[in-house]
C-alpha cells in the first residue's frame, strides 16, 4: 500500500468531519454503509441513509460497489482488509479525518 510499486495506491481523501463537509450523524450513517459492504453493519436504517451519501461523496473513487478504483488511488472497501481497522470507530475516524494520504 505504501510503496513505489506500480500497483500501489496513493490519493488524498477529503477530511469530511474536520473540514465540516459532513456532520457527525452523516458520518455515522456513511460508516454504517461502508460496514455493510462487508456484512458488518448493525443499523440497517443508517445504512439506507448512508448509501446515497456514499454514491455522492465516495463512489467517484471507491466505485459504486466499494471495490475501489486503482486509477483514483482508492482502496477496496468491500474486502474487509482495511489499513486502519474494521471497527465502527476506525471507519468513522477514517471518514472524519481522511487519515492523510489514503
Amino acid at each position: 500500500i505504501r510503496s513505489d510499486h506500480a500497483k500501489a495506491r496513493a490519493s488524498q481523501m477529503p477530511r469530511y468531519g474536520l473540514d465540516k463537509l459532513l456532520d457527525d450523524k452523516q458520518i455515522n450513517d456513511l460508516a454504517e454503509f461502508v460496514l455493510s459492504l462487508t456484512g458488518k453493519a448493525k443499523d440497517e436504517i443508517a445504512v439506507s441513509r448512508g448509501q446515497p451519501m456514499f454514491v455522492e461523496q465516495c463512489a467517484t473513487c471507491h466505485g459504486a460497489d466499494g471495490k475501489g478504483k486503482q486509477e483514483q488511488g482508492a482502496p477496496n472497501l468491500a474486502d474487509g482488509i482495511w489499513l486502519y481497522g474494521a471497527s465502527k470507530s476506525a471507519v468513522v475516524e477514517s471518514i472524519r479525518t481522511g487519515r492523510g494520504a489514503m
